[in-house]
């Protein structure tokens, strides 16, 4: 798995995970946006879900509100890092988004979250941590979107995240051998999630979803093993 996984490179990752969320307040067309996505650890262990909230005039815009400029600092950002292993935990966050930059720096309980938001949908980064370092990377939530969160084990071994929305899969895993996170993209039909090999129909992981949790197997063309999962980071 872990051959196929770092050949699917880091691409659209959560891609379709969710719509804008924005709601119009007072004070000059001021907006709150809501990113919602996952985290990942370096070292293919820790792993959970993270939410950021900032308010804004539309950091959508580049320069937010179709003229309205805030000043760098101005924008006051938080954010909620539920994580789901090595320990669970949840963790509140705060800090700043630069709407003239478009950058967010977040930091709490130990952590640090630096990431930069792409005029559209995502807002993705890195953080660094008491355990280590990782990456995060979110979408505009409408509150639609389910994540899960887990493990695999086999011929490779590690975490996964994936976010699923209007019948799409897009998430990431970390083998526990290291290297940087990988995109995992595939479809849900009904209760069955597929995931495939980069750029074909072929399927890398197979699995179900039951209530609240997601299992199945994945083969890589020989190495093999199983999946597991649940909402538990969401």
């Amino acid at each position: 798995m872990k051959t196929a996984l770092r050949a699917l490179a880091l691409v659209a990752l959560v891609a379709a995970g969710a719509c804008t969320s924005e709601s119009t307040t007072g004070g000059g067309g001021g907006t709150t946006t809501t990113w919602v996505g996952l985290v990942q650890g370096s070292d293919g262990v820790e792993s959970g879900s993270l939410s950021v909230t900032a308010q804004t005039a539309s950091p959508a815009m580049g320069r937010p509100g179709g003229g309205i400029s805030l000043a760098a600092g101005d924008v006051t950002a938080t954010g909620t890092y539920k994580r789901v292993t090595p320990t669970a935990a949840t963790l509140d966050l705060s800090g700043t988004y630069n709407p003239d930059g478009n950058s967010l720096d977040l930091a709490g309980s130990g952590y640090t979250f630096t990431g930069s938001f792409d005029g559209q949908s995502r807002l993705e980064g890195n953080f660094t941590g008491p355990g280590g370092d990782g990456n995060f990377v979110t979408e505009k939530d409408t509150g639609a979107a389910q994540v899960y969160c887990g493990t695999f084990s086999g011929g490779d071994s590690g975490t996964w995240s994936f976010v699923i929305q209007d019948g799409e899969v897009h998430g990431q895993a970390q083998s526990s051998t290291g290297g940087g996170a990988i995109a995992l993209d595939g479809i849900v039909s009904g209760n069955n999630i597929t995931i495939y090999f980069p750029g074909t129909t072929t399927p890398l992981a197979t699995g179900t979803i039951s209530g609240t949790t997601a299992s199945g197997t994945w083969n890589d063309s020989g190495p093999s093993g199983t999946w597991t999962g649940s909402t538990s980071c969401q």
